[in-house]
This record gives C-alpha cells, sequence and structure tokens, in this order.
C-alpha cells in the first residue's frame, strides 16, 4: 500500500509549501517528492542547518536528499535547470531529477514573449516563460521533454519553428537565442520516465507550485497563473 501526502497552499504563494514539503521529507526518507503543477517560476525555499536553498527546478526534497518527480503538468528550462543542479551539488543535495515524457519545455523565445508582451507586463509576470510555455501548447507549436533527447536536427528545427511562431525570422539571431539553451540540454543528463517510476516508492509526496487563490479556475482573476494549483484530479 502507497502513502501520498499533498502540499497545496491556500493564499496567493508565500505559505510554506517548501519548508512543509522539507519537513515531510525528513520524516520519510525513502519518498519521492512529485512537482505537479508550475515549474521554474516556483521559488521554495528551505533550510538545513547553515544551508539554504532556493528550490524551483527541483522538488523541495533534493536538499535533504530526496529525488524529483517532474509531472507532465509542469514546464522545465534547462538554463535554469542546469543552473540550480550545479548549485545544488555544492550544497551535497541530491540531483536526480525525473520528468514525465510530456513535460512543456520552455525556450528562449517563451521567455522573450513573457517579458516584451504588453497585457503580461499589465497584469504582472514572474518573467520566466510559464504563460507563454502554457499558450503555446494550445498550438501546433510544442515541446516536449521527450524532445530533448530527440536527435539534434530533429529538435532544433522544432525550435526553428517556435521562433518563427513568435516573429523570429532572422536566422542567425536564432541561432545567437539557441547556442545556451542547446549548450545547457548536452550537459544535462535527462531521466525521461513516466509514471511507473513512481512504482518503486511506497512514499509519494506532492508539492504544489503556488497557491489557489492563483489557479487557473478558481483564483482571482486576472492575476492568476497558467496551471492549476489545486489537487484537481487529471486524466
Amino acid at each position: 500500500m502507497k502513502t501520498a501526502q499533498i502540499i497545496i497552499g491556500l493564499g496567493f504563494g508565500d505559505e510554506g509549501k517548501g519548508i512543509t514539503t522539507d519537513f515531510l521529507a525528513r520524516q520519510n526518507p525513502g519518498a519521492v517528492v512529485i512537482r505537479f503543477s508550475g515549474g521554474q517560476q516556483a521559488a521554495h525555499t528551505v533550510m538545513i542547518d547553515d544551508k539554504k536553498h532556493i528550490h524551483s527546478s527541483f522538488a523541495s526534497g533534493a536538499l535533504r536528499g530526496l529525488p524529483s518527480y517532474f509531472t507532465e503538468h509542469c514546464t522545465i528550462y534547462p538554463i535554469f535547470l542546469l543552473n540550480e543542479r550545479e548549485e545544488l551539488k555544492t550544497k551535497s543535495g541530491n540531483i536526480e531529477l525525473h520528468i514525465h515524457p510530456l513535460a512543456k519545455v520552455t525556450t528562449p523565445f517563451d521567455i522573450w514573449q513573457n517579458r516584451t508582451n504588453a497585457k503580461n507586463l499589465e497584469h504582472g509576470t514572474c518573467g520566466k516563460g510559464i504563460g507563454a510555455t502554457m499558450k503555446r501548447h494550445e498550438s501546433p507549436y510544442k515541446l516536449f521533454a521527450i524532445d530533448l533527447i530527440a536527435p539534434r536536427t530533429m529538435l532544433v528545427e522544432k525550435l526553428k519553428g517556435i521562433a518563427y511562431y513568435y516573429g523570429f525570422m532572422d536566422d542567425h539571431q536564432i541561432e545567437e537565442e539557441l547556442r545556451t539553451f542547446l549548450q545547457a540540454i548536452d550537459l544535462i543528463d535527462w531521466k525521461i520516465d513516466d509514471y511507473s517510476y513512481l512504482k518503486s516508492f511506497d512514499h509519494l509526496i506532492f508539492e504544489g507550485s503556488q497557491g489557489i487563490l492563483l489557479d487557473m479556475d478558481h483564483g482571482i482573476f486576472p492575476n492568476v497563473t497558467y496551471a492549476h494549483t489545486t489537487s484537481k484530479k487529471r486524466i
């Protein structure tokens, strides 16, 4: 029999989801922490003795030594992920991260869109490409975690399509925007796994990304996030 615990914020964020996740991780050292919404916009702070870490691209059990799993409802941005992985290494955190094949990938072009779109700036944005990534995935220009381990030519063609989707037409400019992004992808040991990965764990800790008052269906409009931050069942 498996045990599952879920951490959900009841406000607009800053409710202590990170330290609560760490508390449960300390009680259950053989568990896995699962991020089921949001992505690199999360900023969940955990402090253990003199070590402090802000978890964004890893779940908040990483500093405690637990592996992380991101579901298909999450987004990932390879550059931020790589930077956080290197930081976690210096703190002896667990950098084992498994990602669902259909997790959505943020690109430099999504971040550009988030930071330059007038509507986003009017209503507020974290500037990390979450909203643009989710909106783009309603179009044919999708990019999933599984694409990151596809042949490079296929990945680059998809990325060029996304660039054209946002109006980037200069191939040299596109190559410049992608250089650091592709380098980050090459430096990460990708573990792309479906939910069968979780079968080996008897204890599952589900970590929410933001408070329910920011939920895209139940939050207070227009200042909501592009994610389901409740325990809504997803099929």
